[in-house]
């Protein structure tokens, strides 16, 4: 997966020494949205139709996206019966403790507690899909 950025001759100038000097300012960003594309890509190449706009997506809360997500890495590892629809807090809590484990099972390093994923922690939600990410062979 490739993306072209394509500056206006005067932009491109004036953006280019600082760029050169920092390239993280354009990396970053590309970077985050690559990894909400792998992901939405994963999930549905296995024909589930969960997906994810951003990292602060109020839908992420549900944890049913991360299961798919899992899902889609190793699908023997998901046991849909522990898989809630997660319409209220307490689903929602034990669909993210079971994404967590999950995740832990198939070797990811976690840094994020279930309550992150619950209240949509952006940089945590970024930090695990990156850690599911790392899984894939």
């Amino acid at each position: 997966m490739s993306f072209v950025i394509r500056l206006s001759p005067s932009h491109s100038r004036s953006l280019r020494p600082r760029l050169l000097s920092r390239p993280h300012m354009l990396m970053t960003p590309l970077l985050f949205q690559m990894i909400i594309r792998w992901a939405n890509d994963k999930v549905s190449s296995q024909g589930r139709s969960t997906s994810m706009k951003s990292y602060k997506d109020p839908s992420l809360a549900s944890g049913v996206f991360f299961l798919d997500l899992l899902y889609a890495v190793e699908p023997r590892i998901i046991d849909n019966e522990f898989v809630k629809e997660g319409a209220n807090d307490e689903e929602r809590l034990l669909n993210a403790k079971y994404a967590i484990s999950v995740a832990r099972k198939l070797g990811a390093v976690i840094f994020l507690l279930p309550e992150d994923i619950v209240e949509v922690k952006p940089k945590m939600i970024l930090t695990f899909i990156a850690s599911i990410m790392s899984l894939e062979k």
